[in-house]
């Protein structure tokens, strides 16, 4: 397969996952959290399923792990233990009133 299609699928599965979870916690702020962490995902996966690892590929991967990480626990310290954003509260709102 190809390495678009493997990443797809990686990201696919990992953010319908911090959906569901959301989606448990009655929070969808969560997905905030989960964004900085889909770099993640999508530069392991990549790398992974690349034919060819040099290291430029490999300091490129790094970075981008290092920087995901770092976005998932900034979002991570402003989010955890606080109400669901007011814009997925919005969300919902409009949703119930359909």
């Amino acid at each position: 397969m190809n390495l678009y299609i493997y990443t797809m699928i990686a990201v696919f599965i990992f953010f319908n996952i911090a959906f569901f979870i959301g989606q448990s916690q009655k929070n969808n702020g969560l997905i905030d959290i989960a964004w900085g962490s889909g770099f993640v995902v999508l530069a392991i996966t990549s790398y992974l399923v690349s034919p060819v690892w040099t290291i430029r590929s490999s300091i490129l991967t790094l970075l981008v792990i290092l920087w995901g990480l770092r976005l998932a626990y900034h979002l991570f310290k402003r989010n955890w233990g606080k109400s669901e954003d007011y814009r997925y509260v919005a969300m919902r709102k409009v949703d119930k009133g359909r």
